[in-house]
């Protein structure tokens, strides 16, 4: 059990020198300064210090070396579906805000409001961190006297992206922007609920996902139930690891190609809104941006 913590131990130590260092960065003393040196070799050396792992790996742990490498899979791969369900968590509540956040805007800049003032006042209902900054950040431009529109034009964010892009166009041509930017809302509010339906519609491949993943468990389980030792077969090395590795690389690049299959069909769905509910331009309403 010891020698199993080995390899364990340096693998955890990779994972934390691989992490983000805008922290590590600000630690200039010098005992910690060996952090920042050793996470610059795991980056630029990944793949020889992968090898390495495994081989010191297979040294150290013998037998229970393919325990280890399918623990490993089935621990990256966890990881990366986290990964993409925190980043499809973000991106639904960036929409959800960004359709309340236009409609304060609009209001603000109907009521008379400069685009600053109105980038300002919207401030207090925004929770998510990402949109939330870029606002913030457009909003102490404007209070200098400046523009953000170019700004942010190149954000990621969808919403902010086409704002940036209207602010821009509005103050080059003169134009009103309060009636553009209650387009756009109308564009996320259309986005969100055809979001939702698409959800809805694939939660039965969803759910047919999940079983699937869960049969190697219940097979398992069964085997137990006439009396095999399927577990202690799969640890004990030899023909039982190899059929461990195949068994957990099968599972594992099961579980993320459904993922994608799932997401490439959502996707597909999102970017074909049927066109008869899209919203229509409204006229330009609204005083010049200041």
């Amino acid at each position: 059990m010891i020698s199993m913590l080995v390899p364990a131990a340096l693998g955890s130590a990779g994972l934390l020198l691989c992490a983000p260092t805008s922290g590590v960065g600000r630690l200039t003393t010098p005992r910690h300064r060996w952090v920042a040196r050793l996470g610059g070799l795991v980056r630029n050396h990944p793949y020889q210090l992968a090898i390495g792992g495994v081989v010191v790996g297979a040294a150290t742990v013998g037998q229970h070396f393919p325990t280890l490498v399918a623990a490993v899979f089935a621990g990256g791969t966890a990881m990366m579906m986290l990964r993409r369900m925190r980043a499809r968590r973000q991106a639904a509540r960036q929409r959800a805000e960004s359709a309340t956040m236009l409609t304060l805007i609009v209001g603000e800049l109907q009521a008379g409001a400069t685009m600053g003032a109105a980038l300002t006042a919207c401030l207090p209902t925004l929770t998510e961190p990402e949109l939330r900054r870029e606002i913030t950040v457009a909003a102490r431009r404007c209070a200098t006297g400046g523009s953000a529109g170019a700004e942010l034009e190149q954000s990621p964010i969808l919403a902010l992206s086409l704002m940036g892009h209207a602010w821009r166009i509005a103050e080059t041509n003169g134009m009103a922007l309060a009636g553009v930017l209650d387009n756009i809302r109308h564009r996320i509010d259309h986005q969100n609920r055809h979001e939702s339906r698409t959800k809805a519609a694939l939660q039965g491949a969803n759910a047919t996902a999940i079983v699937l993943a869960l049969l190697p468990l219940l097979g398992m389980v069964m085997g137990h139930a006439i009396g095999v030792n399927v577990p202690a077969f799969l640890t004990s090395g030899g023909v039982g690891g190899l059929i461990l590795i195949a068994g957990v690389s099968a599972e594992c690049a099961g579980i993320l190609w459904s993922d994608h299959i799932i997401q490439k069909a959502h996707s597909c769905s999102s970017s074909a809104p049927s066109s008869s509910s899209a919203p229509s331009p409204s006229p330009a309403a609204g005083p010049h941006p200041g």
